[in-house]
């Protein structure tokens, strides 16, 4: 069997009509499932996999036309959405081809006569390729559901710079630091075989990163102390930790995570990098559990939030979340959003850095009045750079 097969094989399964096959799959995000699961991705069925979720609702749309009435099958639906996915954003194999392996593969799971209607539907799609393109690429805003461009517009920007983003397929490889704050885009197989310890972060947030502490005040201490709120996976702890340690040496931190499954992975990193002992962790729900003394009675240098929010900003790199109800997602954070920055006035912290990865204006219009309330927090401006995540900041 050809690797475009097995490619094409591996992404299917996560694709949602194979998810509702299995309840913990369908409970789980995209990102969880894929680290929860035994199987190995490889980088051809990542790809195949994320522009397919990319691309649901534009196919959804052409198969509305083409099928007339929604087909019964789910497991059908997944390889049409592979097949529009791969063929509209796939330019080095040609078109035959992958429609070809795409109806190969699907005779591992389908009946004949599904397997013919699967073949019928990617020769049309062959047909209409180009004219499939040039609509996405006029109105890129088709990419997105009804209801996210109805909540978005009265900013246009927003839809037109996600849609445009989520049209691109991203580059290969993985942004990620070493210990000395190298930061570099590696292949996929480097960053996984690497001999030494690498952590895995966005450009968005490295550049949030580095900007901060071109003004974090270091100098003449003998020892930072940084505490960390909804720390996992612990990207921003650890580059803290290896800032501090360029300019100071000592650096003690307390990492709070309130998930047992998110607290293992924080713990798997720090101890990738084996400074165990400069890292408390605490499994604790901030907002809903008092906090301790040990906490509370403490002067923090550096108090870091990675508040939970809707994940707006990751859409292109999280794109399961474009089929969910970001309102409702957002209402149902705000709640423990405010809670958790009402705990901020019973902390003594020189500096702090809060962030979120959400680009809808009234969830971070939310959370920065909510802010305003305690003091003067300055707002980060983010790039316009498509990989930054969406990334929204605040710094005191």
């Amino acid at each position: 069997m050809g690797a475009l097969i097995n490619d094409i094989l591996q992404a299917v399964e996560v694709l949602p009509g194979h998810r509702q096959k299995n309840t913990r799959s369908k409970s789980l995000h995209l990102d969880d499932l894929l680290d929860a699961s035994s199987t190995q991705f490889s980088g051809g069925a990542r790809d195949f996999l994320f522009m397919a979720y990319r691309y649901s609702e534009a196919q959804e749309n052409f198969a509305r036309v083409f099928f007339k009435k929604e087909p019964k099958s789910l497991i059908l639906k997944d390889y049409c959405l592979i097949a529009y996915s791969s063929l509209l954003s796939r330019d080095q194999i040609p078109s035959e081809v992958i429609a070809h392996e795409i109806v190969e593969a699907s005779k591992k799971e389908l009946a004949e006569p599904l397997v013919r209607v699967l073949n019928a539907y990617c020769r049309s799609l062959v047909r209409e390729k180009n004219q499939q393109l040039k609509k996405l690429a006029e109105n890129p805003a088709l990419l997105l559901n009804p209801a996210l461009r109805k909540r978005w517009a009265k900013n246009p920007s927003i839809i037109d710079h996600l849609g445009k983003t989520l049209l691109q397929r991203p580059s290969p490889g993985i942004w990620a630091f070493d210990s000395s704050l190298n930061y570099q885009k590696l292949e996929s197989q480097v960053f996984l075989k690497s001999e030494s310890p690498l952590q895995a972060m966005n450009s968005g947030s490295a550049n949030l990163m580095q900007h901060y502490f071109e003004n974090f005040p270091m100098q003449n201490k003998s020892q930072i102390k940084i505490l960390d709120f909804c720390a996992a996976p612990g990207a921003k702890l650890l580059w803290s930790i290896f800032q501090a340690q360029k300019s100071v040496g000592s650096v003690s931190a307390v990492a709070v995570e309130q998930k047992h499954s998110r607290m293992q992975r924080l713990k798997e990193n720090i101890k990738r990098f084996g400074i165990q002992e400069s890292i408390e962790t605490l499994l604790l729900s901030v907002g809903e559990e008092t906090l301790p003394a040990s906490i509370v009675d403490q002067e923090w240098d550096l108090l870091l939030i990675d508040l939970p929010c809707s994940g707006s900003g990751t859409l292109a790199s999280r794109p399961d979340l474009l089929g969910e109800d970001l309102g409702s997602r957002i209402e149902g954070l705000k709640s423990i959003q405010n809670k958790i920055l009402a705990e901020l006035p019973k902390l003594k912290f020189k500096s702090a850095l809060i962030s979120v990865c959400s680009i809808d204006p009234e969830e971070c219009q939310s959370i920065s009045t909510q802010l305003k309330k305690e003091a003067d927090y300055q707002p980060w401006q983010r790039s316009n750079d498509p990989m930054d995540d969406g990334l929204t900041a605040w710094f005191l």
